[in-house]
């Protein structure tokens, strides 16, 4: 993973439908691929608007294994079989990180 750190996630900021809750596309823990729009009063404000943006690598809610896609923002637990949602990047589960 090149350079990681920590910023800002508006949920207007994450795709370009309705997010409802924040939760239902990306949760604690989860390694995000974004790009900044604003580094005002030195805060990283980041978004992930487009396919090649968000979740990069996602665990488990219940039982803290990574998850693997199944399609459209679904992922699944191989460990534990639940089935969760997240705003993926289109490359989820491809590269090495």
């Amino acid at each position: 993973m090149e350079n990681p750190f920590s910023g800002w996630l508006h949920i207007t900021r994450i795709c370009r439908g309705y997010v409802k809750k924040l939760e239902d596309v990306v949760k604690p823990g989860d390694i995000v691929r974004g790009r900044v729009v604003s580094n005002k009063n030195g805060v990283c404000q980041v978004t992930t608007l487009g396919s090649s943006f968000g979740v990069v690598q996602a665990y488990c809610s219940g039982c803290g294994s990574g998850l693997a896609s199944i399609g459209r923002g679904r992922l699944a637990c191989g460990n534990c079989g639940r089935i969760e949602t997240r705003k993926i990047a289109d490359d989820y589960g491809l590269s090495s990180r």
